[in-house]
């Protein structure tokens, strides 16, 4: 496995890759931002804009690909545009393909979002992920601390309403 930063050169051959890869997880329940049905209109508009972000550096996204090039998962890291957040990150996506689960590739992506972060001079990152979800388990296992939940914050891709923890991490 290796990771792959996507810049101006490259992101637009990944694409379908992406594409693929988000609607995967919301077959699977995945709450990131889309309702099951899957409109692929939507996903492919989503992943242009995505695309555009990473041309004008405002969101930074890296992909793993597995030993035979397949891509095994992503993860966005937009820094914020704020004169008095110049010093923070949000971390979005954080997404792994399922037949490549339960293989470290969460903490993987992780590792390098958060490296990536400090490069770009950020020492304070944010994320938030449905109550309950796999993704709780990894971020505290990576020492990030949940500060608050929001009951009823977002709808799960079959229509019900969950709750979303927001965590934080220094960096």
């Amino acid at each position: 496995m290796h990771e792959i930063w996507l810049d101006t050169t490259n992101v637009d051959e990944y694409i379908p890759a992406l594409h693929a890869l988000l609607a995967e997880a919301v077959a699977e329940g995945a709450s990131i931002g889309f309702m099951w049905p899957v409109n692929h209109d939507e996903i492919a508009a989503y992943w242009r804009d995505v695309a555009q972000s990473v041309s004008l550096h405002k969101k930074h996204l890296v992909v793993v690909v597995d030993n035979q090039g397949n891509m095994v998962g992503t993860a966005q890291l937009e820094p914020s545009p704020k004169e008095n957040g110049r010093h923070r990150a949000e971390v979005q996506k954080v997404i792994v393909a399922v037949h490549a689960r339960n293989r470290g590739l969460g903490k993987l992506l992780m590792r390098h979002i958060e490296a990536h972060a400090k490069t770009l001079g950020r020492s304070m990152l944010f994320l938030d992920t449905r109550v309950d979800d796999v993704g709780e388990r990894l971020y505290e296992s990576m020492g990030w601390v949940k500060f608050g939940v929001a009951p009823d914050y977002a709808y799960s891709p079959d229509g019900t309403l969950a709750g979303s923890a927001f965590y934080f991490k220094r960096i």
